[in-house]
């Protein structure tokens, strides 16, 4: 891991690779947390978190989902959506000279057993919806929203 210092100094200077998880329940709803930190604070947004150095995506997935729902996924328990890009003018040290840029990898994966158990710090008030709530909600952060547009211009690369 990195010191605070030397994470800023790689959020200012380039883009991070980011995995997000779209967790779908046996009522094909979605969870969403409302985040507690920048960017997107007190938006609601799907789980997820950044891939550290050196670490593979099998690896980085296993981890984030351990810490994110608390349920340890490997790449045969998910589909791939895609790649999308987020691009902040915010970011986590609420530095306003800089913003958060991030090529993320959302990953689906369906709750069939209702195994999830949100356990972090980074989201509060989790809820399940279905994608026509998460399409129209104001509170819904546009990047979740994105997951759920069938657009050619929300994803630049597109597994089917």
């Amino acid at each position: 891991m990195l010191s605070l210092d030397d994470f800023k100094n790689v959020v200012k200077h380039t883009p991070l690779i980011a995995l997000d998880l779209v967790i779908r329940n046996n009522e094909d709803k979605i969870l969403v947390g409302l985040r507690n930190n920048e960017p997107a604070k007190s938006y609601y947004f799907v789980p997820g978190g950044r891939i550290l150095k050196n670490e593979t995506f099998n690896d980085a997935l296993k981890r984030i989902s351990a810490s994110e729902i608390g349920i340890s996924l490997s790449q045969k328990d998910i589909k791939v959506m895609g790649i999308y890009e987020h691009i902040y003018n915010e970011n986590y040290f609420c530095d306003k000279t800089f913003g958060t840029h991030c090529i993320v990898i959302p990953c689906v994966y369906k709750d069939n057993d209702n195994e999830v158990v949100v356990n972090n710090d980074q989201h509060k008030a989790y809820q399940y919806l279905d994608a026509k709530t998460i399409l129209e909600s104001t509170d819904v952060h546009e990047y979740t929203k994105s997951y759920f547009i069938q657009s050619p211009d929300n994803c630049f690369f597109r597994i089917n």
